[in-house]
């Protein structure tokens, strides 16, 4: 149960993470010499395709060669004019802590002109205390920039092998354009941060902050209760607890995000149901 939650490292004995990260035997690669600054690529990438499909939300991914970090968000559209977007890769950079960084992408002219746009607000959140170095891979070479191509398929891979086993809880096809897979590309950026161990025995996310990640966690899209929040005190003779769906954990506060009816809500403490209830359908949906 304990590999059902994170499905990392993989094992060839889970179907799910055979039919959704199985790849062909890998060749040999050359150590590549390392950059004394740090570099962290970004790129557009679609839900089960390299690039986004006609009329498809696209997803950015983030990732950052030192400490093999990965972040994926799906947005509304390439390009700059997503402020949604801007303000979150921002976020994610300052909360890498680079001062000094070489910020790689490709040609494309929408995600040039949102790199563009994530560096100045880098820069209105920092000041003139970081220093970004934009630079661009030659056209129509994608393995120039590979850390970029690694972390889409690790991050595609990790997705479709969580989608699988949701999909096998409730029994039922989960379709592209359904709002909890946004949550998924999300959740499985971070999860692949928390729990992936590199030949250092350590996760991405303890290189960077020194510390395991250590809150408790659910398989995602999971039934459970919720404490209501700010409700002590208040009615003696109405429950404080709600259900909802279990859809991860924000990285900052630590806070637990839970779908309701109302829309994702963040919370602070869980109680698991009993298996029997742990996948109702009436609630998911």
């Amino acid at each position: 149960e304990e590999h059902n939650i994170n499905h990392l490292p993989f094992r060839d004995w889970c179907p799910y993470c055979v039919k959704g990260k199985g790849v062909s035997a890998a060749h040999i690669k050359r150590k590549r010499e390392e950059s004394q600054v740090p570099v962290i690529a970004i790129d557009y990438m679609g839900l089960e395709r390299r690039e986004p499909g006609e009329g498809e939300n696209p997803i950015i991914v983030l990732t950052e060669r030192k400490y093999k970090n990965k972040f994926a968000h799906v947005v509304k559209n390439k390009g700059a004019e997503d402020y949604y977007a801007v303000e979150r890769i921002a976020q994610e950079l300052v909360t890498l802590g680079y001062s000094h960084f070489v910020f790689k992408s490709d040609q494309e002219p929408a995600i040039l002109s949102f790199k563009a746009a994530v560096i100045r607000r880098v820069t209105a959140l920092k000041g003139d205390g970081v220093t970004i170095v934009p630079e661009v891979s030659p056209v129509r070479e994608s393995q120039s920039n590979g850390d970029i191509e690694s972390a889409i398929k690790q991050i595609q891979g990790h997705f479709r092998t969580l989608r699988l086993q949701l999909q096998a809880r409730y029994k039922e096809l989960i379709p592209e354009d359904h709002c909890i897979l946004a949550w998924l590309v999300q959740h499985s950026g971070y999860t692949l941060n928390r729990y992936l161990k590199g030949p250092d025995g350590r996760t991405p996310r303890q290189r960077l902050k020194g510390r395991m990640f250590n809150k408790e966690c659910v398989e995602f899209g999971e039934c459970v209760w919720y404490l209501k929040r700010k409700s002590a005190g208040i009615n003696k003779l109405t429950t404080r607890w709600s259900e909802g769906i279990w859809i991860g954990i924000k990285e900052d506060s630590g806070e637990v995000l839970i779908g309701t009816t109302e829309g994702v809500i963040k919370v602070r403490t869980i109680r698991r149901k009993p298996e029997t209830h742990k996948w109702n359908m009436d609630i998911f949906k």
